[in-house]
């Protein structure tokens, strides 16, 4: 089998992290089954969303050129494919990670609206695609409702984690000396992302003792302003912002020494952040919301409401002081992740390909 995958983002996680790392991550999988893939990726650099918005619809025009004839099956992503002639394409497939019809609803004006633009054009590329692929079922249900995709034509592919290479890194990473137990959290920020929630249930735990650390790592449109919220909260000295960390090493040595993984957001579609948390055996805290409980389970984390800051606080507290009971989660997580590796994402992928469609 001959796999070609489409994307108008560049390989940098920090501008397109959850496709990037997702397309990446299928073409590692499809090594290790023996099949053949190629990335077709731009060469984009953007400083804000309207230039990478522009950049990437003008990559979608400069694709129409090109012959893709020699693949056996061509793969989009979200609107990526969507000017594409079908009839001049290998039998084409679209993977949509992002839901943009979906995610809108947190935004505000120019923002708000250049997603909803690329949404029509998300709906483009699945409505002529022969199937849908998604990672959970909390996509299958918002792209057959938002999208009015038809549902036999939406099939289910779990995503996964580079486990052996993970735990590789993992051994390699240096320990930190600390005496302090710490809270690590990792995502790109984004208002959805819940980091502000992270900060103020952190100030309602930090006042009971000065023996926490969190330690926050991504880039993103929301850094300033979250840094800024914890100078007003009185926790910036407790509170380290490490921006993007692109060496992975650097980023297994942030999860090696932390105690536990905490990402209160309000939108993932699957949550690869989880995995990774979960492989470097990090019990894990989080929102019951979106698709989240489809890889955080009882047995791996705790789940509190969305939006519930006392809820939060105390699920972490609760975690921070006993260890018995992190680590039982832990090992459970550490098992999952074990399972769910690129891998069997890919060999889903195929078995989808040849016996469901």
């Amino acid at each position: 089998m001959n796999f070609a995958f489409l994307t108008s983002y560049p390989l940098d996680v920090r501008i397109g992290s959850g496709v990037i790392r997702t397309l990446v991550g299928w073409q590692l999988g499809l090594q290790k089954l023996k099949q053949h893939s190629t990335l077709i990726v731009s060469q984009i650099k953007a400083t804000t969303l309207l230039s990478l918005t522009n950049q990437r619809l003008q990559f979608n025009r400069c694709i129409t050129k090109m012959d893709f004839g020699l693949y056996d099956y061509f793969i989009g992503s979200d609107f990526d494919g969507y000017r594409l002639d079908v009839g001049k394409l290998p039998p084409y497939f679209v993977f949509n990670g992002a839901l943009l019809a979906d995610i809108a609803r947190f935004e505000e004006g120019r923002t708000a609206k250049i997603l909803k633009h690329l949404a029509r054009r998300e709906q483009q590329n699945m409505q002529k695609a022969i199937a849908v692929f998604v990672p959970s079922l909390f996509s299958a249900d918002k792209v057959s409702s938002l999208y009015h995709i038809p549902e036999n034509k939406i099939h289910l592919i779990p995503l996964g984690n580079d486990y052996t290479e993970w735990q590789q890194l993992l051994s390699q990473a240096g320990i930190m000396t600390n005496s302090k137990k710490i809270i690590l959290s990792v995502a790109r920020q984004y208002p959805r992302k819940g980091i502000a929630d992270l900060l103020k249930a952190f100030t309602l735990i930090r006042k009971k003792s000065d023996l926490y650390l969190l330690w926050i790592v991504g880039g993103g449109p929301q850094l300033e302003a979250n840094r800024r919220l914890a100078e007003k909260l009185g926790i910036a000295s407790s509170v380290r912002f490490y921006g993007d960390v692109t060496d992975r090493q650097n980023l297994a040595r942030l999860y090696k020494n932390s105690d536990l993984f905490c990402l209160p957001s309000y939108h993932e579609t699957f949550g690869l952040v989880f995995l990774e948390a979960m492989a470097s055996g990090l019990p894990i805290v989080a929102y019951r919301t979106t698709a989240v409980p489809e890889v955080v389970s009882e047995d791996t984390g705790i789940l509190v409401t969305a939006a519930a800051i006392h809820q939060l606080a105390e699920a972490l507290q609760f975690l921070l002081d006993n260890p018995s009971q992190s680590q039982k989660l832990a090992a459970t997580g550490k098992i999952k992740a074990e399972k769910m590796t690129w891998q069997a994402s890919a060999n889903q992928l195929i078995y989808t390909l040849l016996n469901k469609i």
